[in-house]
């Protein structure tokens, strides 16, 4: 398995889990010496992202073709008839097993 934002142009792969929904996103001290168990500003809005990916169609089991991999840059993402953008942080956390 490797994130989706490692393939290359033209690679397909077939995505095996979204990671991010089973343990909180982000760990990190607040001010009063509590911490963030996913219940944040900043981890709803990741946890609403993921969310969204899934409702467009990009779930375990679809086959994904990357059309553009430029550094430093959104990556085009085609499935099922569809063109998606997704941000290299999100790609990331899109593991896919290579074909």
């Amino acid at each position: 398995m490797v994130p989706l934002g490692l393939l290359s142009e033209k690679e397909r792969g077939e995505v095996v889990e979204i990671r991010g929904f089973e343990e909180p996103l982000v760990f990190m001290e607040l001010s009063n010496n509590k911490t963030c168990e996913g219940g944040c500003l900043f981890c709803r809005r990741k946890n609403k992202e993921l969310e969204r990916i899934k409702e467009l169609g990009l779930r375990p089991g679809v086959i994904v073709e990357i059309r553009k991999n430029d550094p430093w840059q959104p990556l085009l993402v085609a499935f099922e008839n569809t063109l998606l953008v997704i941000n290299r942080q999100l790609a990331m956390k899109i593991m896919v097993k290579k074909l």
